[in-house]
């Protein structure tokens, strides 16, 4: 399951890519090259690494190649939609323990100033 819609060109993958960096808390840098970033994106999701280098190492090659429309193939593709994917159910299991944990504590008591 993708969440890629229109993002099939190198453009909309490097912005895909960046956003999914961004809700997982990795934001990509000025001046930060896509290898840079994938590395940093690696170091917070290690099991992610081979989807990852996919990711990033295709769209380096569509985006410097000296053809002039390389396309993003479609592993590239298959390797955001695992960084996608990964990354929701990420995002569910931190809310679902943080949801948890305010239950265990009890409602919150409202200080009287």
């Amino acid at each position: 399951m993708a969440i890629l819609g229109k993002h099939r060109s190198r453009r909309g993958v490097w912005r895909r890519l960046r956003a999914v960096g961004y809700l997982a808390g990795v934001r990509s840098r000025p001046g930060e090259t896509p290898i840079e970033f994938g590395a940093r994106l690696t170091r917070q999701f290690p099991e992610l690494q081979q989807a990852i280098e996919t990711l990033i190492g295709q769209y380096s090659r569509a985006a410097y190649a000296n053809v002039r429309k390389e396309p993003v193939l479609p592993a590239a593709l298959a390797a955001l939609g695992r960084l996608e994917l990964h990354l929701v159910r990420s995002v569910f299991s931190r809310v679902a323990t943080a949801t948890a944990s305010a239950r265990r504590r009890g409602p919150r008591r409202e200080s009287a100033s």
